[in-house]
């Protein structure tokens, strides 16, 4: 039955109003991570939605603040979203022009909807948030094609399927555990770190935490490796989060993308030890607190096993990174810095992976090779 005007009001009411922040002191034009229920024409928002979105929003700020804290990039906010008095975490409603069974809602074009839905029902300011859209297609249907993306600078979006399968998001269990694997609550979160910013990243051999977030899915994962529950945050991702303005708390050059330039990089291969060392200098307008290299080796099945290192910039903005575990394969080193306003580029000029800084490699006979720099 087709849901009146009166019910879907009732719902805004509810979960709309009344609430405050949990930050008190956040800046006017703060991002945050807006969560949203969208449903078909014809189709109520489900019992118990309040809930269970709360408990997948524990959940994610549970996992951040526990890897961010073990990295030592430690998140400057209580929580990264909006939550009402009672600490459940505000959920904006929208319904669609078009019902289920049109089709429309398959596919993640729905959010240019859901968007314009929502920002106009709840007035919200346009601050460059991150929208996390649960899709909800009704009892007899499932939204399947999870996506997203973003960055620092403008904000991000993500599509997910939300369920009314039975069971309990518990932030004390691991993410491919028991239900948590059933309700993929890895890929729900995972595209949440595409809406951030976070490029697909694989695992490191001495890392030895499970399957990294924005790693392989748990079928990719199972093609390669055993059963594995536990899902982390790696070092990288932490560095690249750091900053971001729903985790810092602040919106401070925001939309600021640095003036900059990588001076005097080279590589430099150690039969030896096995490793690639990866050195520069940055120089820019704009401090920059780590740099990343993607390891984008041929050897890799798909890029969900990219290796990534790092390595923390000192007072002479400098960087020596060590690329430990190579395969015998062609490739190439993205190179990536993550700066102070929550920018992460690699050319100053567009965000993230597509903006890094490209060195190929060759691999030939143990060893590796550079192409010179370029001028020489």
């Amino acid at each position: 039955m087709r849901c009146c005007f009166v019910c879907w009001a009732a719902w805004l009411c509810c979960f709309g109003l009344g609430l405050r922040r949990t930050d008190a002191q956040q800046p006017a034009n703060q991002p945050q991570i807006q969560v949203v229920l969208f449903c078909p024409a014809g189709v109520e928002p489900p019992p118990g939605n309040p809930q269970r979105l709360t408990e997948i929003a524990d959940y994610t700020d549970t996992f951040f603040q526990h890897w961010m804290n073990h990295w030592k990039y430690p998140m400057g906010r209580k929580s990264v979203f909006e939550r009402d008095a009672d600490n459940r975490v505000v959920v904006r409603y929208a319904q669609g022009k078009h019902d289920a069974s049109s089709g429309a809602y398959d596919k993640p074009a729905l959010f240019g909807e859901a968007y314009a839905r929502v920002m106009a029902q709840y007035e919200i300011p346009r601050n460059g948030h991150v929208w996390w859209v649960h899709v909800y297609l009704g009892p007899d249907r499932e939204y399947r094609d999870y996506r997203g993306s973003g960055d620092s600078a403008s904000g991000g979006s993500s599509v997910a399927r939300y369920s009314t399968m039975p069971g309990t998001i518990e932030s004390d269990r691991e993410m491919l555990d028991g239900f948590h694997a059933t309700y993929h609550l890895k890929g729900v979160v995972h595209e949440l770190g595409h809406a951030l910013g976070l490029p697909h990243m694989g695992p490191l051999d001495r890392d030895r935490s499970g399957n990294p977030l924005m790693g392989p899915t748990q079928f990719e994962w199972a093609r390669f490796r055993k059963p594995e529950a536990r899902v982390f945050l790696n070092e990288a991702g932490a560095a690249m989060l750091w900053k971001h303005p729903v985790f810092s708390g602040s919106t401070a050059d925001r939309g600021r993308m640095p003036k900059m330039s990588i001076d005097n990089v080279t590589c430099r291969h150690d039969r030896t030890k096995r490793n690639i060392v990866v050195r520069g200098q940055v120089r820019s307008d704009v401090k920059a607190h780590s740099a990343v290299v993607i390891d984008a080796s041929k050897a890799a099945a798909t890029d969900y096993w990219m290796k990534t290192y790092i390595d923390r910039l000192g007072d002479d903005d400098a960087f020596a990174i060590d690329v430990s575990e190579l395969a015998d394969a062609d490739g190439e080193l993205k190179l990536l810095l993550c700066f102070d306003n929550g920018v992460v580029t690699g050319d100053g000029v567009k965000h993230g992976l597509e903006s890094a800084h490209s060195i190929p490699y060759a691999f030939r006979g143990r060893r590796y090779e550079f192409p010179p720099p370029a001028g020489r």
